[in-house]
């Protein structure tokens, strides 16, 4: 179960509980840090044009990448995981909630997705 608090119990899987913080590398709440709550404690590193924002849901915050909004995107933020560089893993999931700004800053709630990345498989981003 998911808890109000971001930690997650179990989750039921084909019938069986699945413990997801087994093996979880990194857990990112970016309150004010790029620091994991998971275990592992591997921190990310940001670089470019980002920033901290407040009174998300649940009063938590977010980060912001702040992009150039061009057709190609440059002098950007963008996150960096060096943990990952010397890892000899055979699967890698990435999974981001995301929601757009418009260019007169304010946020579409109808344009929110959780974006999954893995390396073993191709999924498409789910829009809700």
């Amino acid at each position: 179960a998911l808890k109000k608090d971001g930690t997650v119990t179990g989750w039921g899987v084909g019938g069986s509980n699945t413990n997801l913080e087994e093996n979880l590398i990194g857990k990112y709440a970016f309150e004010g840090s790029l620091q994991s709550a998971s275990a592992g404690a591997n921190s990310l590193q940001a670089f470019g044009s980002y920033q901290y924002v407040g009174d998300g849901h649940g009063g938590g915050q977010a980060i912001r990448m702040n992009g150039d909004r061009s057709l190609y995107y440059s002098n950007g933020g963008y996150m960096r995981a060096p943990f990952m560089e010397n890892t000899n893993l055979p699967a890698v999931t990435f999974n981001f909630w995301t929601r757009r700004e418009n260019l007169d800053g304010s946020l579409d709630p109808n344009d929110t997705a959780l974006l999954v990345y893995s390396n073993r498989c191709a999924r498409p981003n789910l829009k809700l």
